[in-house]
């Protein structure tokens, strides 16, 4: 090239000519080395009970020094935090912008599934305390108005329609399910 810039040559050994303002003409041997293609592994920690608290991470490796990342959650850094469940894309460009890409996925184990499929026939106000059951997983709690003890006492709800939560708690994963029940007054 007339100018002295040899960039966008191929990999390999190049010859190239150098003519001076006498004509005199020199030749050198160019070897231009392909780049190092850049590895990715990948890591994720999953996220739990459908939030926002995953993790994943990209390591480099090869290429040149000087990695710029680009996630498809928008992070530029080789770790993206606050992540929810999904399957994240990492860009990596080294400083020869050699690109390589990958994905992650990040999953949820979610909550317990809690179920509660009791049903509860109307109570008038005077009647005695009853023992709640029939919440799955077993050793869950319940609760609501009138309730204390695993016990729902109609002359502490009042009249009217009360909801009762059956709530429970695994690996820090909290679920509910409720069921109501109905007091009514005395004639």
């Amino acid at each position: 090239q007339a100018n002295g810039n040899f960039s966008g040559l191929a990999a390999g050994n190049h010859i190239v000519e150098i003519t001076d303002a006498n004509s005199c003409v020199s030749s050198i041997n160019v070897m231009v080395n392909s780049p190092s293609a850049i590895a990715l592994n990948t890591s994720s920690v999953n996220s739990t009970c459908g939030n926002t608290n995953g993790s994943a991470s990209v390591n480099a490796t090869g290429g040149t020094a000087g990695y710029t990342y680009s996630w498809s959650s928008g992070g530029t850094a080789a770790t993206e935090n606050n992540l929810g469940s999904g399957v994240y894309t990492i860009t990596v460009t080294d400083a020869n912008n050699c690109v390589n890409s990958t994905t992650v996925a990040v999953n949820d184990n979610g909550g317990p599934v809690v179920t509660y499929p009791t049903t509860y026939s109307d109570m008038c106000l005077n009647e005695t305390a009853i023992t709640l059951s029939g919440g799955t997983p077993a050793g869950g709690t319940y609760s609501g108005n009138g309730v204390s003890g695993g016990m729902f006492d109609p002359s502490v709800a009042g009249e009217g329609t009360h909801t009762i939560i059956y709530t429970y708690t695994n690996a820090g994963c909290t679920s509910s399910a409720s069921q109501s029940i109905t007091v009514n007054g005395l004639p």
